[in-house]
């Protein structure tokens, strides 16, 4: 009779389809100025049409009110999640938790306790507790707002209720959180609902129900999940445009601001995605962005290239494609090489390894060296320092041959000539190298000053190298694009974007018909 009453008493408060606090978790960590996220499921009874959510702290029965920070409408199944800018707290821990309430019922539910850090991150322990009737000890404390201006009374909280039922929050969303002459249940894993003490004498036998509580708790929490599993497939799906000012105009035409406080360029594209991913079916194309009335506008989108572009691709394939063609030939012949030879060159490489020791050591520079490039016929040793400096240094004696001053900031990439030190003239262009001033200088091996100077980035140089022909360099650069450069004339061919962030690595295949970039 016992069993039987109690899942009496759980059907009444859960089958009810209230909403329910989903995140944040008990292992939800926010900073101080980002994005604090607020998720719940859709009340379907029509009640929570006004739906109030306190930030919290305290104990279970000292709670203390800090800020409402949002009413919602608590049956919009269309947006059941809020975000804002993370207010500033003492101290950094976890100690804090949202109440949901409405002015039309006296219900209330809670979430668990989560972590509000500092804008490092940095957070500290909880520094009270309390023991639960099951034995749980439950970390809790009471936290206030740095500003406390910031704050606002609580809102009105209704006198009906439905259920009879009133919660309180959980440190682990699954277990009380405090000693208390209640009876408690959990209702979901991040809020709990605490039932008024009955006399289960005075409740009639119930069959059936446990079946039917269990069916209704699965099925919750299986739609819930199937819900954010097809949420993440059509985010996955969505084309969201790279450039800023489209992605502020797309938030623009939602109804949502256009930026958050401390919202970087990625994180408001990640946002945006989220936004659209939630919208279900009626998602519209997010690339279609109302540019205004340009009739010269295509479908298609080409970028636009210069006569002298033309001409060093037509270079580049006549170059790549008979060394593609070599190397594919060659790796066939590879394939044919008995496993046991294979194995043999292995051992030999290998044992030459362990043989490797340090020949020589020198002070390379007054600052930081940055990078160190071996020349191709492996005698020199070219470096870039962050006092914006390129030396190269005789091997294996560590005698510096010569120093070019021509950056202003740190050097961020150097690289050789395929063919310096090998077949092409000193008084060339041997060397190329980048720097934080956003500057590609060419260098020859008898000169100390450049020989020329390639402008056009706007930010620092990450890195460059040379094609494989050595007719062109490539550059990277934190202005988030890279660039082909004509080593002859200096003149800059190619101007690629693409990367919403900064781009710190570039390199060309072997063959010279690829680059990569990161």
């Amino acid at each position: 009779m016992f069993a039987s009453a109690l899942a009496a008493l759980l059907l009444a408060s859960l089958v009810r389809s209230e909403p329910v606090p989903l995140e944040p978790s008990g292992t939800s960590v926010f900073n101080e100025g980002g994005n604090c996220t607020i998720l719940w499921t859709p009340d379907t009874t029509g009640v929570w049409t006004t739906m109030n959510i306190e930030l919290m702290t305290g104990d279970n029965f000292n709670q203390v009110h800090l800020k409402t920070v949002a009413t919602v409408d608590g049956t919009d199944a269309t947006n059941p999640s809020f975000s804002y800018p993370c207010l500033s707290v003492t101290p950094n821990a976890r100690i804090y938790f949202y109440k949901f309430s409405s002015p039309a019922t006296s219900d209330i539910l809670f979430t668990t306790r989560f972590t509000i850090a500092d804008a490092s991150g940095n957070s500290v322990s909880a520094t009270q507790s309390q023991t639960a009737t099951n034995g749980d000890v439950v970390a809790y404390g009471t936290g206030a707002l740095e500003d406390p201006s910031q704050g606002d009374e609580p809102p009105v909280v209704g006198t009906a209720s439905a259920s009879g039922a009133t919660s309180s929050p959980s440190s682990t969303g699954s277990r009380s959180s405090s000693s208390s002459p209640t009876t408690r249940t959990s209702v979901s894993s991040t809020a709990v609902r605490y039932i008024e003490p009955m006399n289960f004498e005075d409740i009639q036998e119930a069959t059936g129900y446990e079946q039917g509580l269990a069916a209704e708790i699965a099925r919750r929490e299986t739609q819930a999940l199937l819900d954010e599993l097809e949420r993440k497939k059509r985010a996955r799906a969505i084309a969201v445009p790279t450039d800023d000012g489209r992605v502020k105009k797309r938030l623009r035409e939602l109804g949502e601001p256009i930026t958050l406080f401390g919202e970087r360029a990625a994180d408001r594209r990640a946002r945006l995605i989220h936004l659209l991913s939630q919208k279900g079916d009626d998602v519209p194309d997010a690339m279609d962005v109302d540019e205004g009335s340009d009739e010269e506008e295509e479908e298609e989108f080409y970028t636009p290239g210069s006569l002298d572009l033309l001409e060093a691709r037509r270079r580049i394939a006549e170059y790549s494609v008979p060394r593609a063609r070599a190397r594919v030939s060659k790796q066939r012949e590879e394939t044919k090489i008995p496993l046991t030879k294979i194995i043999e060159m292995r051992r030999n490489l290998f044992g030459e390894l362990k043989k490797m020791q340090n020949i020589g050591s020198e002070v390379g520079d007054e600052r930081a060296i940055s990078l160190v490039r071996f020349s191709p016929n492996s005698q020199m040793l070219a470096t870039g320092s962050w006092s914006g400096t390129v030396k190269v240094w005789n091997i294996p004696k560590c005698t510096l041959s010569s120093t070019h001053q021509g950056h202003s900031d740190k050097v961020g990439g150097v690289a050789w000539h395929p063919s310096a030190t090998i077949s092409l003239s000193p008084s060339a262009a041997n060397l190329v190298s980048g720097a934080a001033e956003g500057n590609v200088h060419l260098w020859s091996l008898d000169s100390e000053v450049p020989l020329s100077v390639l402008l056009g980035h706007k930010a620092r140089v990450a890195r460059v190298c040379f094609h494989p022909s050595g007719k062109y360099v490539v550059s990277a650069s934190f202005d988030g694009t890279w660039r082909l450069w004509d080593v002859e004339t200096s003149a800059e061919l190619l101007l690629q974007s693409g990367h919403s962030k900064e781009v710190f690595a570039v390199a060309c295949q072997i063959d010279g018909s690829l680059v990569a970039s990161g």
